[in-house]
């Protein structure tokens, strides 16, 4: 077999490319990277195989330093290779371009051919256009990993050179499948691709993901959680295109000021772990975030819950600098069953920081993987939970199960930026009938809940709920209490809607303005219900929606009990004349419990609906919205 030094045979070919490169260092440049002489084909003998190799080794790494270094020279880079019939157009990144004839003439009117190689449409090696149907993936040179030896690389923003060689191949089928590889030097070397030795070409790089996280990433109260946290399941589902690597830590914040509840001065910050250095250096192309949880902690939410935001971003801003520039996933956290285990806020998690990483993903046109709600609709939570905050082996399955099917439906898709901004989101306001009492609405059963796996994909509901307030501004909590029991009031929920701006708005609110020590002000009602809208209409422009409320079959005892007497005489004729004047519409859920036995709307006050009657509103609801929408 010929070996890389023997040129003897290329003297002819050789000199006329020392005379064509002395036109110019960038041709000169260019011709190195993409063109080739016509072969010198050898043959191969297993026996020599190994030198063979090595001495093809020390060639390769040769060529890819020149080529850098040319490449450096150039300053440029190749944004088109169009190969005509008579020759090949070279464009370059500063709108130049340089013309390479497929023939040129020798002095003996002798035509040489200069084979330009690229991979074409259908990944077959394609030789000044025309396709070798020999399919660039199983024949690769030593060393490739695919692409690099076929002299040009495809970016987003044009393609590159990066290569050395340029390579091609004899006809499999007659030719033992023989690779040859062709220098710039008009050298050659055949390697069969038979034998018991052979060589096997580089495999494909796996689509790397890197799940960010606190312990319930970590697999905390797993068993064997390098096998049945959600990170591994994940991994199993995906298949062997990818890798997965888990880089949860247990007790850790998105806050970076974030703190343990039983040691102020142990810092929970996931942004201060060695495993978030990890995940930057391990290059993801993926990265799945889920955080928030731990936050909820009275000891970090209270004093830094106006720094979530921002630390979020700080985050997302690291991930985004990285060369891999992966696609970032935000997840909303999971649900904690009892609110207040381990001091995590189930409240807080709901009400506070799920729309803050909601207001995150707005402004960076994320994708946000919503796991909050997974084990709704599916039995009782506690099967699916080791406590009340850690999901067991069968939750992680589901958990592994909802982030493969997102990923597996928008990886790298054409518009993958664009999902979450097609998001319709949903306010549910009102007092302790939206707030879930009667049902058990820390699993799932309030009709905000409800609502919103109704509604799927495209919508996203959040409740705003606020106990037992009422409109009218000098509402009281019991006839004993001092005032400040109004919706829009002190606790809150008002001014988290106004700052987070749902898409579209639903007041259900009435119920507690029925009680006699409230109604004395029935004055203040509509002027209040008015001053919610207009302050809504100058932040923003959302879908306005007022409902009707429920009906009550309680006996009222006259001082401090809702009164459906109020409700359906006074109050419903009011909210309908506030939506008249403001030309909204109206959910008239008054009537939707007319044929129903108490036993299968409400529950044992005879107040709050049961989870039947959330579901009846949730549906309502629904119905409304999707027809106006």
């Amino acid at each position: 077999m010929k070996t890389l030094n023997q040129k003897q045979k290329h003297g002819k070919h050789s000199q006329m490319m020392k005379r064509l490169f002395k036109t110019n260092h960038l041709f000169k440049s260019v011709l190195y990277l993409i063109l080739c002489m016509m072969p010198f084909f050898a043959s191969c003998q297993n026996d020599d195989w190994k030198s063979e190799i090595d001495a093809l080794k020390t060639e390769l790494e040769a060529q890819k330093k020149l080529i850098t270094e040319l490449g450096n020279s150039s300053g440029r880079t190749i944004i088109d290779v169009v190969v005509g019939e008579e020759a090949t157009i070279i464009k370059f990144s500063d709108n130049t371009e340089v013309e390479i004839p497929n023939k040129l003439e020798q002095e003996d009117n002798n035509s040489v051919s200069f084979p330009v190689v690229l991979i074409g449409e259908d990944d077959n090696y394609t030789v000044n256009g025309e396709s070798t149907g020999v399919d660039s993936k199983l024949y690769t040179p030593v060393l490739s990993n695919g692409k690099w030896a076929i002299g040009v690389k495809e970016y987003a923003a044009g393609t590159e050179i990066f290569a050395g060689i340029v390579e091609t191949t004899g006809t499999p089928e007659g030719n033992g499948g023989q690779i040859i590889f062709y220098f710039v030097d008009g050298t050659s070397v055949g390697i069969d691709k038979k034998g018991a030795n052979e060589e096997q070409p580089t495999p494909a790089a796996k689509i790397r993901i890197a799940c960010i996280g606190n312990s319930i990433t970590y697999g905390a109260t797993i068993a064997n959680r390098d096998v049945n946290s959600y990170p591994a399941k994940l991994g199993e589902m995906l298949g062997g295109d990818y890798e997965v690597k888990n880089f949860g830590v247990s007790g850790k914040t998105m806050l970076m000021a974030g703190t343990d509840q039983n040691d102020p001065m142990q810092e929970c910050a996931y942004m201060k772990t060695g495993q978030y250095r990890d995940a930057q250096a391990y290059n993801p192309d993926i990265v799945i975030i889920k955080l928030g949880t731990n936050d909820s902690k009275p000891c970090n939410w209270n004093t830094h819950k106006d720094e979530f935001e921002g630390n979020m971003q700080t985050m997302i801003d690291a991930f985004k600098e990285l060369d891999s520039n992966p696609k970032i996933y935000l997840c909303y956290p999971t649900r904690v069953i009892n609110d207040g285990a381990f001091t995590i806020s189930e409240e807080t998690i709901h009400d506070q920081i799920i729309p803050k990483i909601s207001n995150v993903a707005r402004e960076n046109s994320l994708n946000v993987i919503n796991l909050h709600n997974v084990f709704d609709g599916k039995g009782g939570l506690d099967q699916f939970y080791n406590d009340n905050v850690h999901p067991n082996e069968a939750g992680a399955t589901i958990l592994a199960e909802v982030i493969s099917r997102v990923i597996l439906e928008n990886v790298f898709p054409s518009e993958e930026l664009e999902h979450f901004d097609k998001v319709k989101t949903v306010g549910c306001l009102g007092d302790d009938v939206t707030f879930g009492v009667g049902a058990n609405y820390s699993g799932g059963e309030a009709y905000p809940d409800v609502l919103n796996n109704l509604l799927g994909d495209g919508y996203e509901v959040t409740n705003y709920h606020a106990g037992s307030r009422a409109v009218v501004k000098n509402a009281r909590e019991t006839p004993d209490n001092e005032l400040g029991n109004a919706y829009y009031g002190t606790n809150g929920a008002f001014l988290r809607a106004l700052n987070n701006k749902p898409d579209i708005v639903i007041f259900n609110l009435g119920l507690n303005d029925s009680k006699p020590f409230n109604w004395e002000h029935k004055e203040q009602f509509k002027e209040s219900y008015q001053y919610m809208i207009d302050e809504l209409k100058k932040v923003y422009s959302p879908k306005i929606y007022l409902c009707c409320p429920t009906e009550v079959r309680n006996t009222p005892n006259g001082t401090t009990t809702v009164s459906w007497q109020t409700l359906k005489e006074e109050i419903i004729p009011l909210i309908r004349e506030v939506a008249e004047d403001n030309e909204l519409p109206v959910i008239d859920l008054s009537a939707l419990f007319d044929s129903k036995q108490d036993s299968e709307c409400l529950s044992g006050d005879k107040v709050h609906p049961n989870k039947a009657g959330y579901e009846m509103i949730a549906a309502a609801l629904k119905d409304a919205i999707t027809t106006n929408n």
